[in-house]
């Protein structure tokens, strides 16, 4: 399916150059949709979240049980995330697992990414996680105090 566009370009010095132009899209609908399918078995080859949570499990030489006792998270949603490629964890659970595999800020950044999330700039909750992890601080009995403080979710809630 081939659209044509229109498009008018407006000449400010003088007023009597201007033009409308059509341009004819030459890409079809089939065509965008074969790329994207060439696309998806790369996406599925990448880096996961899940993934990823295994590789520092693994460098950081955790046990699953210490894991999810340093990050306060329950064991089954723990579970969740490893076996499952797809699982969206919620952004308070990637905080404790940086905290609990004591990332630095830009390791930290990649794990927020590959669970399709960022440090919020408008968020408290988020700079003053921004502020432990660039700190090196992983004590998330004292991260809680403060969160608390600025009355912001705590993790582990």
């Amino acid at each position: 399916m081939k659209n044509e566009r229109t498009f008018y370009i407006f000449d400010l010095n003088t007023p009597d150059n201007d033009k409308t132009i059509k341009i004819r899209d030459l890409i079809s609908e089939e065509k965008i949709v074969s790329d994207i399918n060439a696309m998806l078995p790369e996406l599925d080859e990448v880096c996961t979240f899940s993934s990823m949570v295994i590789y520092y499990m693994r460098s950081k030489h955790l046990c699953t049980k210490d894991l999810y006792e340093r990050a306060y998270i329950d064991r089954r949603l723990f579970h969740k995330i490893v076996k499952n490629r797809r699982y969206h964890p919620l952004k308070k659970t990637v905080f404790a697992l940086c905290i609990a595999f004591e990332l630095n800020y830009a390791e930290s950044l990649e794990l927020l990414g590959l669970a399709s999330y960022s440090f919020a700039s408008n968020s408290r909750s988020d700079m003053i996680m921004a502020y432990f992890l660039t700190k090196r601080i992983y004590d998330i009995d004292l991260i809680n105090s403060v969160l608390y403080r600025f009355k912001c979710p705590c993790i582990g809630d």
